[in-house]
């Protein structure tokens, strides 16, 4: 092994191969989808993610029935970049648009669908949570 290093062409070659090859996995891991170093965990009613980069969006849709009742918890801790919460109706027109935590926030749905809860990076570093329950509507 050692005669193989020693061995001129196999050091250059050993020499060139490792800068080029972290710049390729350093283009990569930032190019990618916006995320670097990002660890998430969701649950049936909640997202959150701790990240050191993060230029992306998130989303989860909630099924509302007219009178329902949506209530939304939302936690940020912004090092660097921004983050925000935009909350859609199912025609796709923004209802809310939060950019600071802790915030809460409650909707009566007007329509039945899919409601989308979107959380938009942009070149942020930190963590979020989002959390929601729903009280459907008495009169079902």
């Amino acid at each position: 092994m050692v005669e193989w290093l020693m061995n001129k062409k196999n050091l250059k070659t050993i020499i060139i191969a490792i800068p080029v090859l972290v710049i390729v996995i350093g283009l990569k891991l930032l190019q990618g989808d916006g995320r670097f170093l990002y660890m998430s965990s969701d649950r049936p009613a909640t997202m959150e993610a701790r990240f050191y980069r993060f230029s992306d969006e998130k989303e989860r849709k909630v099924g509302l029935l007219p009178g329902d009742e949506l209530m939304i918890r939302w936690e940020e801790t912004e090092k660097a970049g921004t983050l925000r919460l935009e909350i859609f109706d199912p025609e796709g027109k923004l209802i809310k648009r939060i950019d600071n935590g802790p915030a809460e926030y409650r909707c009566i749905a007007t329509q039945k669908g899919n409601y989308r809860l979107l959380v938009v990076g942009e070149k942020a570093r930190g963590s979020f949570s989002v959390s929601w329950d729903y009280i459907q509507a008495l009169d079902r």
